[in-house]
């Protein structure tokens, strides 16, 4: 308080030759970092997350939007900041220059495209 800030140590009962410890005050608990994830997002408008595993290949992100949508991987077109993600499927998605928090476009295509076109349009009119 303010108030004291004038008054000497002894008029505060601290005698001399006394150790006096000050510590700052206690610092809020720290939040936890937001959990690493890769955002998928679907020519539907919709979009799911997987967690980000460092080792992960654009194999396995394939797979994982199969199984999670359905869509064949022949019938993917995998997109990260307007840039096709089109190396072997071994590659690391390090390596295709991926990483936590970053959003990867699934596209369409083939007849996968004509079976979601009704979804798309009534999304895009």
């Amino acid at each position: 308080p303010s108030e004291l800030d004038s008054m000497h140590l002894r008029d505060c009962g601290i005698a001399p030759r006394c150790l006096v410890v000050v510590r700052p005050p206690p610092l809020p608990p720290a939040t936890p970092p937001p959990p690493e994830e890769l955002l998928v997002g679907l020519p539907t408008g919709e979009s799911f997350k997987l967690p980000w595993e460092k080792g992960a290949t654009l194999g396995w992100l394939r797979h994982e939007v199969t199984r999670q949508t359905g869509l064949p991987v022949c019938d993917q077109g995998l997109f990260s900041s307007g840039e096709a993600l089109v190396l072997p499927s071994s590659s690391g998605l390090l390596e295709q220059g991926l990483g936590p928090g970053q959003l990867v476009q699934v596209v369409a295509r083939s007849t996968s495209a004509n079976a979601l076109w009704p979804v798309i349009d009534a999304r895009v009119a």
